[in-house]
């Protein structure tokens, strides 16, 4: 293996100080993003940012397109009256976040290129090159211009087909463009307290609010501040403390702005409030951070724990566990040794903590996979140096084992990252086209209008809640009412009580998976006999399961099940199709409605 890194870092030597072609190679593997289209958050933002009036008539609430639910039960009502949240929301449920200059750049879009989604792709692919090439000095400033290290680290990072995620999904690029602005407050903040440059004591704290304007991720910037003030500054330590008070006063103050707004989130699974909900993260933490982690060193694609069950995610969690202690068993001796390798590691870990607020996907990943890359890429560059001291501590002191394991993760994120990055930047086109064959399978006539659609079953929200704005931007016809009854591959039994009556037996309870989750955390369960109102349908939950999630419920419409007003639909294989009630007192089964990404052994899992 030292004789590739010798040549790579050969290869390398010319374009070691060029940061602009370490952006430029993760633009060209994430390009096959260009195709994607629009999906998923992209239909909702289109419709505000197109200036479309809110479905319902009423004045959008404040905040912008990144600000949905503000704790509001009349708020959660109303999405629920036009099938924007399903009938279980937490009446007091937040997903509110404030995210201006983000929304600037889309607002920009719409304004230059509206019908053209493949320069927006583009855009932002041009925030993931500065992205990468701020990290790319980041790494230089902190391993030395001109060094192995620094060059490892900046192809490490540009590289990393985890970035594709964020950069291939519009409604994501919020991410990339917090990191972008975040490397580069770090950056001045290092020029300021290393070169004295003074410009940077002011540049930095503004960086750090714009990277807060465009994003609450960027709270991780404070990580790898204070990792720099512990390893990299120079001077006394309560000097090195007061320099971080600059920065640190803009994040106090946007923290107490932001919460004072308003803004953040409670109540739901995959978003989770440290402040409000401490248990909640605390459990959160325990099996967030080694699949992060995972996914940061080896795993391509983390967003697949989406798709595991509880039991297969638990496994998972401990097999990510024991990696993470092999981690640390690989690199403890270069932590020991080098100043730059604590830097990586402790930047990286106090980014976790923040990131683990929300589920493991690669859209979170910015952050740490730059400490990923730091500390490997020294180990890479000790290694092929073939120095004593470190070369010891890596590979010959610790075996065969750890030159196996160390060439095991340098393959992951040199080779079969960069192969891998192209497909992964089709993923969002593919699961658009899913939601765009679930939305044509709706009904399209006129008569749609007056009529009441039902969804008896589908996999998630995105495969209801769309269809309003779709209809809308279409001009196309949008039913009266939206009404979907459950969301995730679980069997039902249906049974008819009376003309307006029916029960649902949800085996092993709704909420199961984090998309749905996404309304009603496990930490927020319904009780037998709450009920929920909406206009031409009331419901009763009969039954829930030991941790408080629906197992049956009674839904009384408004009109006779048989009204011909009433057009029901049933998640079948790969679409919806029509569905008739059972006949009175009749009991039928509906089976558990999969996505296509959706394995098997998810259907119906306790």
């Amino acid at each position: 293996m030292r004789r590739l890194l010798v040549r790579l870092r050969g290869w390398l030597a010319p374009v070691a100080d060029r940061p602009l072609l370490f952006g430029a190679l993760a633009i060209l593997i994430a390009s096959p993003s260009l195709g994607s289209g629009l999906a998923f958050d992209d239909l909702f933002h289109r419709h505000f940012l197109l200036g479309r009036p809110a479905l319902d008539g009423q004045p959008y609430a404040p905040g912008g397109i990144f600000s949905g639910f503000h704790g509001d039960p009349a708020e959660v009502r109303r999405f629920a009256e036009i099938g924007f949240a399903p009938w279980f929301t937490l009446p007091g449920l937040r997903l509110s976040f404030f995210r201006p200059l983000s929304e600037l750049t889309h607002r920009l879009d719409y304004a230059l290129w509206p019908d053209s989604p493949w320069l927006m792709h583009l855009h932002s692919l041009v925030w993931l090159g500065a992205m990468v090439a701020g990290a790319a000095l980041v790494a230089r400033r902190t391993l030395g211009a001109g060094s192995a290290a620094a060059a490892f680290a900046a192809l490490l990072y540009a590289v990393d087909c985890t970035h594709v995620t964020p950069a291939s999904w519009i409604a994501s690029r919020n991410s990339v463009i917090t990191t972008t602005l975040a490397w580069f407050a770090w950056i001045a903040h290092d020029r300021w307290r290393r070169d004295g440059w003074r410009a940077g004591a002011l540049l930095a704290p503004a960086l750090a609010a714009a990277a807060l304007l465009a994003g609450e991720g960027a709270v991780a910037l404070f990580a790898w501040l204070v990792a720099h003030a512990l390893f990299l500054d120079h001077g006394r330590a309560a000097r090195r403390l007061l320099a971080l008070l600059p920065c640190f006063a803009v994040g106090l103050t946007w923290h107490l702005w932001y919460r004072g707004h308003g803004f953040g989130a409670f109540g739901s699974g995959p978003y989770l409030d440290p402040a409000s909900e401490p248990l909640e993260f605390a459990k959160a933490l325990l099996t967030r951070a080694p699949l992060l982690l995972l996914g940061t060193f080896l795993l391509p694609q983390v967003d697949a724990v989406l798709l595991l069950g509880r039991g297969e995610l638990v496994a998972l969690s401990a097999g990510a566990a024991l990696f993470v202690a092999a981690l640390a068993w690989l690199f403890a001796p270069l932590l020991r040794r080098e100043p730059a390798a604590r830097f990586f590691a402790l930047g990286g870990a106090l980014s976790l903590l923040p990131i683990c607020a929300t589920i493991p996907t690669n859209r979170t990943l910015p952050f740490v996979s730059l400490a990923a890359a730091g500390v490997l890429a020294i180990a890479l560059a000790r290694h092929a140096e073939g120095s004593a001291p470190a070369s010891a501590g890596v590979a010959a002191r610790r075996g065969r084992f750890a030159v196996l394991l160390l060439g095991l993760l340098a393959a992951a994120h040199l080779l079969v990252g960069p192969l891998l990055a192209p497909a992964m930047a089709l993923v969002t086109r593919l699961l658009g086209r899913t939601i765009d064959q679930a939305m044509a399978s709706y009904p399209r006539d006129a008569a749609l209008a007056d009529d009441d659609v039902v969804v008896v079953s589908a996999p998630d929200f995105f495969f209801v809640g769309p269809l309003p704005f779709v209809r809308a931007h279409e001009g196309g016809p949008r039913p009266r009412r939206l009404r979907p009854l459950s969301l995730g591959p679980v069997p039902i039994r249906a049974t008819r009580r009376d003309d307006h009556a029916l029960e649902l037996v949800f085996e092993g309870g709704l909420l199961v998976d984090p998309l749905s989750q996404l309304f009603r955390g496990p930490g927020h369960p319904m009780r037998v006999g709450e009920r929920v109102a909406l206009d031409g349908l009331a419901v009763e939950v009969t039954a829930t399961t030991d941790d408080g999630r629906p197992s049956a419920a009674r839904f009384v419409f408004e009109r006779r099940l048989d009204d011909p007003h009433v057009r029901w639909l049933a998640w079948e294989r790969d679409c919806l199709k029509p569905w008739r009630p059972p006949a009175a007192g009749e009991t039928v089964t509906i089976v558990p409605a999969r996505a296509p990404w959706t394995p098997k052994s998810r259907a119906g899992e306790p």
